[in-house]
């Protein structure tokens, strides 16, 4: 068994960020770096359809019904979720989540900087610049 003893742990609180499509909760302090973060997205809600230009990203749906349009050769291309199986969006690759029922996904990622360009958005948002 491994002892904590002598570690330092640090607990900090996670920050719950409200969304049109469901909420984001962040569980990494923003100094690390890396992101990890819960989204929830409700039934028949999407994110919008996106570029990042310096994040890369992995996503692995916890539970739920969700599928993800990713960019391939050019082309997008929707791909059903699987439950556990991580799918990874690097940078410039154009990508939309997709809830048919309230869905809980994992993302980990680098860190939140640079700028996500959304090419399309049920919302009406504007691109989010983040340094």
């Amino acid at each position: 068994m491994t002892s904590l003893s002598g570690a330092k742990l640090a607990l900090r609180t996670h920050r719950l960020v409200s969304k049109p499509w469901g909420h984001e909760i962040v569980v990494t302090d923003a100094a690390l770096p890396y992101t990890g973060k819960l989204i929830h997205v409700r039934a028949g809600h999407r994110l919008s359809l996106q570029i990042h230009d310096m994040k890369t990203e992995t996503l692995v749906l916890i539970s739920g019904s969700a599928s993800l349009a990713l960019e391939a050769d050019g082309k997008m291309t929707e791909i059903e979720m699987v439950v556990s199986e991580g799918y990874t969006v690097v940078p410039g690759r154009r990508h939309r989540l997709s809830a048919a029922e309230d869905s809980l996904v994992m993302e980990v990622s680098t860190p939140e900087v640079g700028t996500t360009y959304r090419l399309e958005d049920d919302y009406s948002r504007l691109d989010e610049v983040r340094r």
